[in-house]
């Protein structure tokens, strides 16, 4: 269950990576943010975290991760 959460997590940091083709642009500098809850179930987890983004403020943010049939992918709601 650790290893497919972390796998979703790569794959929420790695999707940076297809803007390049939109020639997207930072509107601010990338910033930590900690989690602060996470819960792990048989058919969804649910990440929280918060951190300070610059002229945003305080940010927060809930991640859910709903597995499909055999839990081997899913989908990824912020």
């Amino acid at each position: 269950m650790k290893q497919l959460i972390i796998g979703m997590i790569a794959s929420l940091l790695s999707v940076g990576a297809l803007a390049d083709p939109l020639a997207l642009k930072k509107r601010q500098p990338d910033t930590a943010m900690n989690v602060t809850s996470l819960e792990l179930g048989d058919d969804e987890s649910v990440i929280n975290a918060e951190g300070d983004m610059g002229v945003y403020g305080r940010v927060y943010v809930t991640f859910r991760l709903a597995y499909d049939e055999g839990k081997r992918s899913g989908t990824v709601y912020g």
